[in-house]
């Protein structure tokens, strides 16, 4: 959820939006969830980075102000966001919130997948979030869900 700085009617003082993003996996070195690097066997598979924690964030973001998603700012068929850091996408994301006097206030997202388990990660990547997102901690509801789900 975002809202805005100033005062003014509702629709003005809160928005939000919903973000999605889902990838395949292959052996590699590890993955990246929230700007925070888990080392594991597996890599995604993805044009930028492949962080989807971010690019899920980044969408509900882009979302709540009205601005549609990032493919319409980060073209996977740009070969200039080929292994995109995906901090330079919530950059831009907040970029465009301060431009229309919008603070991110709350964060709830989720993860789904079983490997990595991400429980042993989770403040970690709670720390990062919160600093890529400039935000404080206590914002961010991050919820996992791994058990079965091939």
């Amino acid at each position: 959820l975002v809202r805005s700085r100033g005062l003014g009617d509702v629709y003005k003082r809160q928005r939000s939006g919903i973000g999605y993003d889902l990838h395949k996996y292959e052996p590699g070195d590890g993955i990246t969830l929230g700007g925070y690097k888990i080392a594991c066997n597996y890599k995604i598979v993805a044009h930028s980075d492949g962080d989807v924690l971010l690019h899920s964030i980044a969408d509900s973001i882009l979302g709540a102000a009205g601005l549609g998603d990032i493919g319409m700012f980060f073209s996977d068929q740009d070969n200039k966001n080929k292994n995109l850091d995906s901090t330079l996408i919530i950059e831009h994301c907040l970029n465009e919130l301060n431009k229309m006097d919008l603070e991110i206030y709350n964060i709830d997202t989720t993860i789904i997948c079983e490997n990595p388990k991400i429980n042993p990660h989770r403040e970690k990547i709670l720390e990062s979030l919160s600093a890529v997102l400039k935000v404080p901690m206590k914002i961010i509801m991050l919820m996992y869900i791994g058990e079965f789900i091939i």
